[in-house]
């Protein structure tokens, strides 16, 4: 609050204007403003016990996942008959695979963004610039909006705490340069590679994985719709939902029409063809 006051004073003394509409408002609402995003962390964190019982809990699945993984394979490839075996296998892999080079690309970024970050930081004069800047380098798990919440933490406390009104400017300026280097170089070069999903396809799985599962979901929502396509790609009748999934769609325009323009490939086929098995009729 005193912050923002000082704010009103520069503009009244340096431009000869006061909106004190604006600037009430302001004040009366300053303290929702700054306490919203860190409810949103806050929420997540509601309890020492809960965040204990859930890292505890994440650990033991992990445990049994990793301790069966090779029984649910096979569990999963026997499911089908042998000329389709094969097959099954190959998607796993490709699967596989695909997860492990997204989440040592997402390993990568990450600490390329702390070391980004925390520099910057330190160079604007911010205080403890490692933890700001491994903390943003984190939340950028979060697809899309991971970077902007990171960086309105720094923000918030340069405001508070800076000696000069320009560090807090400074502070959005670098978060913001930063990225659009992550959004536009580093995570479609090293992450992209192993995710083939079109921007569309991404956004709609944050909202739909968020309403589901809150910020687990949002985070998990990129690999899930990436090992989703893998599965359409290897399936014949399911092959153009994969196309129509892909980072490639706007390039494959006429991919429809050349290649899956049969009635092997039309969705509504599937239903017709349950509808016509339900309503067969039974042995005498």
């Amino acid at each position: 609050t005193q912050r923002l006051d000082q704010i009103f004073l520069w503009l009244k003394e340096n431009f000869a204007i006061s909106p004190p509409s604006l600037s009430e408002w302001v004040q009366e609402n300053a303290s929702t403003l700054i306490e919203t995003p860190f409810s949103i962390v806050s929420q997540s964190l509601s309890s020492s016990t809960a965040v204990i019982a859930g890292l505890g809990l994440t650990l033991i699945f992990t445990f049994f996942f990793l301790l069966y993984r090779t029984s649910f394979k096979n569990f999963i490839i026997y499911q089908f008959n042998k000329s389709h075996q094969d097959q099954a296998k190959s998607v796993i892999l490709e699967i596989q695979d695909m997860l492990q080079s997204y989440l040592q690309g997402l390993g990568t970024v990450i600490l390329i963004l702390a070391v980004l970050n925390s520099t910057g930081l330190w160079l604007i004069g911010i205080a403890y610039p490692v933890f700001w800047g491994v903390l943003a380098a984190f939340l950028a798990v979060i697809p899309y909006i991971g970077t902007m919440l990171g960086g309105l933490f720094p923000f918030l406390y340069a405001l508070a705490t800076a000696t000069s009104l320009w560090q807090p400017v400074a502070v959005i300026i670098l978060y913001q340069a930063i990225q659009q280097i992550e959004g536009n170089f580093i995570t479609p070069r090293i992450v992209g590679s192993s995710v083939q999903i079109n921007p569309l396809v991404a956004m709609i799985s944050l909202f739909v994985f968020g309403m589901i599962w809150g910020i687990a979901g949002i985070i998990l929502s990129i690999p899930a719709m990436a090992v989703i396509k893998i599965i359409f790609d290897e399936f014949d009748g399911l092959k153009p939902l994969g196309v129509l999934l892909g980072s490639k769609v706007h390039q494959d325009e006429h991919v429809f029409a050349d290649e899956f323009d049969e009635d092997r490939y039309r969705l509504i086929n599937y239903f017709s063809d349950t509808q016509s098995r339900n309503q067969k009729p039974g042995p005498p």
